[in-house]
């Protein structure tokens, strides 16, 4: 029998499988006000979800030396800790992830997730929906280059034996 098309799909976690933009617009508006800068335009931040954090936030003030990027990514992923602490966060699954996610694990296919999330924030979104060991691999920002450096989806597919050719990522990016 001959190995099926289709082996491994990773996800993107942000934008892909769960509708988070809402929290992180508010985590980018509040590590602004940590330094008193002018809050970020919420169209640059949406722009620029998927890459790595200190990318991001340098993509988003260039004028800003590496400590002001450091403080703002630190600042942010205290905002974000604290929005996700909170009971009433809303961050839903997209209409139809859950049932797609269905429909390739009955069909044999493995799963995995690619994220530019740590792994402790992504394990947490995966258990508030749910989704705790439902991927076969899951790669995140804080144990492996992030993108479009493409060493998490070669990790995951290095993690789980699918080859280039029986591997598709989804996301919400170019990245």
């Amino acid at each position: 029998m001959s190995e099926p098309p289709l082996r491994l799909v990773v996800f993107d976690c942000d934008g892909t499988l769960v509708d988070s933009q809402h929290t992180i617009l508010a985590a980018m508006t509040a590590a602004w006000r940590v330094l008193g800068l002018p809050d970020p335009d919420p169209e640059a931040v949406r722009r620029i979800v998927g890459l790595p954090l200190e990318v991001s936030i340098a993509r988003l003030v260039p004028d800003q030396p590496q400590a002001g990027v450091a403080r703002l990514a630190d600042a942010y992923r205290h905002a974000f800790f604290e929005l996700h602490a909170r009971p009433d966060l809303d961050e839903p699954l997209f209409p139809g992830a859950l049932e797609a996610l269905e429909a390739l694990d009955a069909a044999g296919i493995l799963l995995g997730v690619a994220t530019g999330k740590g792994r402790r924030g992504l394990e947490a979104t995966l258990g508030r929906h749910g989704l705790t060991g439902r991927f076969a691999t899951l790669q995140t920002g804080d144990r492996a280059r992030g993108k479009p450096d493409p060493e998490m989806l070669l990790n995951a597919m290095a993690e789980t034996g699918a080859g280039a050719t029986h591997t598709v990522m989804v996301g919400d990016t170019a990245y």
